[in-house]
C-alpha cells in the first residue's frame, strides 16, 4: 500500500524499521505534502473520503478492524476508491465541506451524528468516533443504517 498521509508514512517507517538496524537511509525516503482537498487516489479523486478525528497512532486494534470492516462490508470499496484522513477535531468540519470527493465521512467530530450536504449538495455523513462505535452497539446499527443512505 501506498502511504498518502503522514501517519500512514510512518507506519511503512515503522514497519521498515526492523529491515535496517541502522536506520532507514535518508536517500531512499521521499515525502510529498499534499494538501487535504486535494487528496487523490490512483490519479483521481477517491470516491469515498474518510476523515477520523485524532491521530491515527492512538487508534485501538479494535477501532482499526472496525474501519476496515465499514470500508470493506459497508462501503464494499476497493482501496482505489477511498483515502483515510486523521485530523484534529477543529479542521474536520472545513476538511469535510471542502473535499472534492462524493462520498465524505467524518468519525468523531463532535456534532450530531447524520448526514448533511455540502455546498455541491454532496453529502457529508458525520458519526461518532470509532472507539464510541466499538463500545456501542446501537451506535453502530445507526451507522450501517446511515451507510446505506449515504450511498
Amino acid at each position: 500500500m501506498k502511504p498518502r498521509t503522514p501517519s500512514q508514512l510512518a507506519r511503512v517507517l515503522d514497519q521498515l524499521a526492523a529491515s535496517y538496524p541502522n536506520g532507514i537511509p535518508r536517500e531512499s525516503i521521499r515525502a510529498q505534502s499534499v494538501p487535504m482537498q486535494d487528496v487523490s487516489v490512483e490519479g483521481g479523486v477517491a470516491r469515498f473520503e474518510i476523515f477520523i478525528e485524532g491521530e491515527e497512532s492512538r487508534a485501538s486494534d479494535a477501532a482499526r478492524e472496525l474501519l476496515n470492516g465499514i470500508i470493506s462490508k459497508g462501503l464494499r470499496v476497493e482501496s482505489t476508491d477511498y483515502s483515510v484522513t486523521y485530523a484534529a477535531a477543529e479542521v474536520l468540519d472545513e476538511a469535510a465541506h471542502s473535499s472534492a470527493a462524493p462520498y465524505v465521512i467524518v468519525f468523531g467530530a463532535g456534532r450530531s451524528n447524520g448526514i448533511s450536504k455540502r455546498a455541491s449538495g454532496r453529502p457529508v455523513l458525520f458519526t461518532s468516533s470509532l472507539e464510541a462505535l466499538v463500545e456501542d452497539p446501537t451506535l453502530k446499527r445507526a451507522l450501517w443504517r446511515d451507510l446505506q443512505a449515504l450511498t
